[in-house]
């Protein structure tokens, strides 16, 4: 299974700090997210979960995750988020996720694709509901995705105790400087500030030096 970029994004973006000690990748795909987070609290040894109900996926990430250095430390669960939220007993501090987010759109022949890709099993209520029974007070639940659907989950958001906390644009080159954002959501009752910046990913022909900044602990040629 490829690695895409959005994972890599959140993965590196979302916030981490001495607190996070307990963390759930949503979807996790080939486990590249959990990875990440994996190397991001070395210092903390977050116990890292990842969930995906497709079960080609499930087997992939059980596979990366036996071979790399913090297979004791990320669990994989073949599980749909609703059912794990139905029967998970514990909080989660910080819960990632590069979500599916086509709604009624057409499909692909490939299951697995429309899975990660479509609402059909996991619509964004349904993420955000599971996420604030899931979190802590002050927990953060961090996104990526379009910015029309990314602007819609912000304002869905309230309903269910989570206020946006950090929002990031991101562009894929300069005439392209809005095709995704990344959102931090905090469950919280109170007003909070939210900081907003921009990425490129790439500026001319190459990477920028923001997108490099940002995730070059986690590639082993950049």
């Amino acid at each position: 299974m490829k690695v895409g970029t959005d994972g890599v994004l959140i993965g590196c973006w979302c916030g981490v700090d001495d607190s996070t000690r307990q963390v759930l990748d949503v979807g996790c795909g080939s486990g590249v997210i959990a990875l990440i987070l994996a190397q991001r609290t070395e210092v903390t040894k977050s116990t890292i979960t990842a969930i995906d109900i497709d079960n080609d996926s499930y087997l992939q990430a059980i596979e990366n995750v036996e071979q790399s250095e913090w297979h004791d430390r990320v669990s994989v669960e073949h599980v749909s988020l609703q059912d794990f939220c139905k029967s998970h007993i514990g909080k989660f501090d910080l819960i990632v996720s590069n979500p599916p987010f086509f709604v009624n759109s057409l499909k692909a022949p490939d299951t697995a694709r429309n899975n990660s890709r479509h609402c059909d099993t996991l619509s964004h209520e349904e993420l955000l509901r599971c996420c604030s029974k899931l979190l802590v007070d002050g927990g953060k639940l961090s996104v990526i995705l379009p910015t029309i659907e990314a602007e819609r989950l912000v304002q869905m958001a309230v309903v269910f105790g989570l206020a946006p906390s950090r929002i990031c644009t991101v562009g894929s080159s300069a005439k392209k400087r809005d095709i995704r954002r990344m959102v931090e959501l905090t469950k919280t009752t109170q007003f909070i500030e939210c900081s907003r910046q921009e990425l490129l990913i790439h500026n001319g022909g190459d990477y920028s030096e923001e997108y490099r900044d940002l995730t070059h602990d986690f590639y082993l040629r950049f």
